[in-house]
Parts: structure tokens; sequence; C-alpha cells
């Protein structure tokens, strides 16, 4: 990107942090915003309103990936990324897409399942999901390993969808990511493969009787 290209997004930046600064957000820079990000909880709410203000998608995807280390967003955020995800589909951005993916699936909550599953299940939004997918994997909700299942014949999000079922450590899966494991894509049966063993694991320690804490001898 050349040095007048860059005219229009520094100056949209600068003015972005003239306004954090007035609602009490002391960054500097993308940077330094970047890397305090839990140090601005207190202002999460006028954090996440800017973000419908933000044009340039090199300065929105900045502060979207800020917004996802935020622990003060979780939940809160989820709406108003919600909407710019769908807005990033309907300007045809990929990119930014997945990061907001990336974001929702970082800040969701339990009560948040029902719209994450909407937009994981929906096809149109390809490969822009594959974050949003695997963040379905860190929600304590009853029907998260359904939906990820159903997602394992989606070859656009399938090895997120093997990663989510990773981190729900729920055996009652190794049956669905089976077959994953001799896929045609290497990366996929890698994941697959690191999986099974993951729920294998989860399987012996829900088999295992718990230990008795061993008796003093007199």
């Amino acid at each position: 990107m050349d040095d007048l290209a860059l005219v229009p997004i520094l100056a949209e930046s600068d003015a972005l942090f003239q306004r954090l600064r007035a609602v009490g957000v002391d960054a500097e820079s993308m940077d330094d915003f970047a890397a305090r990000a839990g140090d601005f909880d207190a202002h999460v709410d006028d954090i996440i309103q800017l973000l419908s203000s933000i044009r340039s998608r090199r300065v929105k995807d900045g502060f979207v990936r800020t917004i996802a280390k935020m622990p003060a967003a979780k939940g809160r955020a989820v709406p108003e990324l919600i909407r710019q995800f769908r807005q990033a589909h309907a300007d045809h951005d990929r990119t930014l897409g997945w990061t907001v993916g990336l974001a929702i699936g970082a800040t969701a909550t339990p009560h948040d399942f029902e719209r994450l599953a909407e937009i994981a299940t929906d096809r149109r939004y390809g490969t822009t999901r594959q974050m949003l997918v695997e963040g379905l994997g860190r929600l304590n909700h009853p029907d998260c390993r359904d939906t990820l299942v159903s997602l394992l014949g989606d070859e656009d999000v399938v090895g997120h969808a093997v990663r989510g079922l990773r981190q729900l450590k729920d055996p009652s899966a190794i049956a669905a990511v089976g077959p994953l494991s001799e896929h045609p894509r290497t990366w996929v049966r890698n994941e697959a493969r690191s999986t099974l063993r993951a729920l294998e694991k989860a399987r012996t320690r829900k088999a295992s009787p718990p230990r008795q804490p061993r008796g003093r001898d007199h």
C-alpha cells in the first residue's frame, strides 16, 4: 500500500483514538490498544458502540481483534459483532467477516448459542464461519455437540467443527469424528486424529472411578 492510500486510513484512525480518549480510553495507537485491551473493560460499551462508525476495513479489523481480547466484552459485544458479520458478508469482505467471526466465537456465552448456531449452519457464509464454528466448542450449551457434529459434512468448516468438538470433550462424538481421520485434506485428518485422542482420554477419565483419598496409618 502506497503512502497516498494510507492517508485516509491514518486520518480515520487518529479521529477514532481521539474519540476513545474522550471517553477515557487512553490508548495511543492500535498496537497500544490491542496490547492493553483488558485495561479498558470499564469502557467496553463505548468501544463496542464505535464499531459501527468505522469505515476502513484495516482499522475495523484491528478494533474487532481488540474487542475479542476484552474479558468484559463477553456476551455484551455479540449483537453488534453479528451485525458486523452480516454486513461484511453483504460487502463481500470475507477477510473481515472471518475476523469478526473469530471475535464472536471469543466473546459469546451460552446465552448466545442460538444466534451463533443460526450463522454456523448457514452455508451462504462459507468459510467466514470458521472461527465462529470453532467458538461453539467453548460454549457450555447442551446443543453444541449436535450442532458441531452436523457441520462435519460441511467442507467449508469441517476442520473447525472438529476443533470445536475437541474443546467440548464429549466422548459421544467419537463415532462421528472417527471417519475424518482418513479425510483427504491433511490438516483435517490431523485435527480429527488429535480430537479422537482427546475424546478417548475424556472417555477413559469418565469411566474411571474417582480415586479415594488414602487414609493415614496410625
